[in-house]
């Protein structure tokens, strides 16, 4: 359903070894597996609508109890799997997330193609959704408290309640250092990536963070969220903050951006980082266990 495939086709089918689905919905088969990207839900400063906590919950539920393997995609989530369903090790296995090779070595955008977006340097990044838990305004509370040449390029969706979360920009005056750019083909993205003097992801709660290693990858600063998921995924290359202290966001960006953080050695450092994390290495992850049912 939520791959909007034809389900009553693939209910009639039956008779399947394996199904396997890179989200908690999976098609009947005699061995199902499903991969959990979080149990946000279950989080309050993940601030999830109750109306879709309460769907979530009981259809992850069964989704887990009926799986002969549940894929999650970092260390973070699978012992919080284990531990919340009360599941045999054995059972939950890590294939993580990884970048796109695209973004090891890519260049920067020209000041041409950067003006033509109406970005002006230095900026920082943030991409993701605006939602509450992505903690968009306390990133908009530590820009304005930065020196005023600095601005920030903001390319996600709206979420829900992205108007509030997007209000802040006015309130605290910083139209003028805030872009949109709106869409962007994954080419043009990546360039943007490194572009920035650091990318910032200030999430309240995630089950990975694409940005964190797309940023690494990228070979520019960044800053994260002092979260359990992302020391895991960023290591000692990563500058973290406390997601509810606005002065900690603020001196940790100044420390990313300083001329040693931004140097070659820790630009290495970085990518060297984003590294360890692979979609080949996660996908005979994947493939080794659907064998062993095959």
């Amino acid at each position: 359903m939520r791959a909007q495939l034809p389900i009553g086709h693939l209910l009639g089918s039956g008779g399947a070894t394996n199904s396997y689905s890179p989200d908690f919905t999976a098609p009947p088969g005699e061995h199902e597996h499903i991969t959990v990207h979080d149990l946000a839900w279950l989080h309050p400063e993940a601030h999830t609508p109750p109306a879709l906590a309460s769907y979530l919950g009981p259809v992850v539920d069964r989704a887990i109890r009926r799986s002969t393997t549940v894929f999650t995609v970092s260390e973070t989530v699978r012992t919080e799997v284990i531990d919340r369903y009360d599941l045999p090790p054995d059972q939950v296995l890590v294939a993580t997330n990884a970048a796109a090779s695209a973004f090891f070595g890519a260049e920067s955008l020209t000041k041409e193609e950067l003006a033509s977006l109406t970005i002006r340097e230095p900026f920082l990044l943030y991409v993701g959704s605006i939602e509450p838990r992505k903690n968009l305004p306390a990133l908009l509370e530590a820009l304005a408290m930065l020196p005023e040449e600095l601005t920030l390029v903001v390319v996600g969706n709206d979420g829900w309640n992205a108007e509030q979360q997007l209000s802040v920009i006015e309130r605290l005056n910083l139209q003028q250092r805030v872009a949109r750019p709106g869409f962007l083909p994954d080419e043009q993205l990546i360039r943007l990536y490194a572009s920035a003097a650091a990318v910032v992801y200030p999430s309240r709660h995630e089950g990975f963070g694409l940005p964190v290693i797309e940023g690494m990858a990228a070979g520019v600063p960044v800053v994260a969220s002092d979260l359990p998921v992302f020391r895991e995924v960023g290591g000692d290359a990563v500058t973290y903050f406390d997601p509810v202290d606005t002065r900690s966001l603020v001196e940790a960006i100044d420390f990313a951006i300083s001329s040693d953080a931004s140097g070659e050695v820790m630009r290495e450092v970085r990518r060297t980082q984003a590294r360890r994390f692979d979609w080949q290495t996660s996908a005979a992850v994947v493939a080794r266990r659907l064998q062993k049912f095959a």
